[in-house]
């Protein structure tokens, strides 16, 4: 019973924290007033600054003494990871390796078992409060295509970069649980792709899904760059979701309770937008004439390119559209911009 308590006052403090910068942020925001710009590049330069981080990390924290595991075979394509606290990253290299800074290293286990890998770190309450994050970082070989990388974190940092000129990181499935924290990813290739975060922030870049999305946010804020997603569910109950420069095909479903919306990119076949309240603003790649469009909303205001629309509209049908784009907001205020016409 003490630990279960335990437990629960740890999370209502970061849910706390978390949810004091988030409701900030929803209320000193005027998302569809002020949509944030694409930087040129984005990719390459975000793969820079993930990049410089891990090398300085390397240079200052990393030798021998650190190493818990190392190893040349390429077999190794099933990868477990459990982190309590703390830092953990995935980067790319020429051999596999598990090395560990700041951390008590008996309470980290590193267990190769045929074509699966799985790492554990546990620390009580105690611990996490009374000493600094430890840091893991996992090397991985860019020429394996993986079948499964599962990675579950109850609160910290987490750094995945998977490129290595001129390849990703290549996968069947990624799964990524963050209970509480802050989640950094570039660079990947994966049929299937999972991340269920509680309270926090994501942001990806250069993230491709060839099958299915599944996309769950307690609480925070997603940002997809230079993305394509394939069947995306994406679910937020509170925050701020935003794509720019990505690609949408295939049956997508996003469903936001309370927040803001931000796209930019090309869509393709089927979304469907369900807000309850907040804002929704897009910048879809082509002419209107080429898509079907459907809205619906019982408070609040619809444009689409610049003109006013009531109640339920449909703007247009066509008989073979690059996509459909059918939103229903409850209350908010919606607007959608083509790029030509």
């Amino acid at each position: 019973m003490f630990r279960f308590c335990k437990k629960l006052i740890i999370w209502g403090i970061l849910l706390l924290i978390v949810g004091v910068g988030i409701t900030g942020g929803l209320f000193a925001s005027g998302a569809i007033d002020d949509v944030p710009s694409i930087p040129p590049n984005a990719g390459n330069s975000h793969y820079e600054t993930t990049a410089t981080y891990m090398e300085e990390a390397s240079d200052n924290y990393f030798d021998d003494s650190n190493l818990l595991f190392q190893s040349s075979d390429e077999s190794i394509t099933d990868i477990d990871v459990y982190i309590s606290s703390g830092s953990f990253s995935i980067v790319t290299g020429d051999e596999f390796s598990v090395a560990a800074y700041n951390a008590d290293v008996s309470k980290i286990a590193v267990i190769p078992d045929g074509e699966k890998l799985s790492i554990e770190y546990k620390r009580d309450f105690f611990e996490t409060l009374s000493s600094d994050p430890a840091a893991i970082v996992l090397t991985v070989l860019p020429t394996t295509t993986f079948k499964n990388i599962s990675i579950e974190m109850d609160a910290g940092q987490m750094y995945i970069s998977g490129y290595e000129e001129p390849e990703f990181i290549s996968a069947d499935k990624l799964d990524i649980s963050l209970n509480a924290g802050e989640l950094t990813m570039d660079s990947m290739n994966v049929k299937e792709f999972a991340l269920d975060m509680s309270a926090g922030n994501a942001f990806i870049t250069d993230l491709t899904v060839s099958d299915k999305a599944d996309v769950n946010v307690s609480m925070g804020e997603c940002t997809f760059y230079v993305s394509h997603l394939a069947n995306a569910v994406i679910d937020q109950s509170a925050g701020n979701m935003y794509f720019n420069d990505c690609t949408l095909t295939g049956d997508t479903k996003i469903d936001m309770s309370m927040g803001d919306m931000q796209f930019s990119g090309m869509i393709r076949d089927n979304t469907n937008i369900d807000m309850s309240a907040g804002e929704i603003y897009m910048s879809v790649t082509g002419f209107a004439s080429e898509y079907s469009v459907i809205t619906d909303r019982s408070a609040g205001t619809v444009f689409i390119d610049g003109y006013e629309k009531t109640g339920r509209h449909t703007e247009s049908v066509v008989d073979d559209p690059l996509g459909t784009i059918n939103i229903d907001i409850s209350a908010g205020d919606c607007e959608i911009n083509f790029t030509e016409g």
